[in-house]
């Protein structure tokens, strides 16, 4: 029987040094004492473009996490909206992975992107910047496709002068490993995660 370490290796194809935890939609919540903090989507929340998930990609990086215990954890995106109240998604995932257990000093807050296609840009950056090899991307199991999409063709989506697609080049040339992970897989994986 496999250990849950060697069945995310087998996921993954390596020990991450860094996970990062694709956002998706925050919502905010009533607790019974009153309280209304903010928390990630889950498959029951719908916006414009369809079923969210979220939570789902939590959860996953906290087993991970939990597993990998070297690795830095960095959440994304800021929030679109005006209305400074409002944590950033950022924010919401970082306090949800601690909740979870996670130590706050592994978590590092990126508020530059807001969408998928710059959080992909931004997490090459970050990869360069902090000179990480072993990379894992964490979300939902119907965004991984079009992850991959965007990360194989920056060229045509950012353009030819760009610092991202340099920042891509590079990281092509270095033989870094980058894998987009579905949360699903890491959810099923493990039977101590099973309900």
């Amino acid at each position: 029987k496999s250990s849950p370490k060697e069945i995310y290796k087998q996921i993954i194809g390596f020990p991450p040094e860094v996970i990062f935890i694709f956002s998706s939609h925050t919502k905010e919540v009533t607790l019974l004492n009153g309280q209304r903090p903010y928390a990630s989507s889950d498959f029951e929340d719908q916006d414009s473009f369809g079923v969210l998930g979220g939570r789902d990609r939590v959860m996953a990086a906290a087993a991970l996490a939990k597993i990998f215990l070297e690795a830095s954890l960095v959440t994304m995106s800021r929030r679109l909206s005006a209305d400074l109240e409002m944590p950033s998604h950022a924010q919401v995932i970082a306090q949800e992975l601690v909740n979870e257990g996670i130590d706050r000093q592994r978590v590092i807050e990126e508020e530059k992107s807001f969408n998928s296609v710059s959080q992909v840009a931004v997490m090459l950056e970050m990869v360069l910047e902090k000179n990480w090899k072993r990379i894992a991307a964490v979300s939902s199991d119907y965004q991984i496709p079009r992850l991959q999409t965007i990360y194989g063709n920056l060229e045509k989506l950012i353009g030819l002068d760009s610092q991202i697609l340099q920042n891509f080049q590079q990281i092509s040339r270095e033989n870094r490993q980058i894998v987009f992970v579905s949360a699903d897989n890491i959810l099923n994986a493990d039977p101590r995660l099973q309900a």
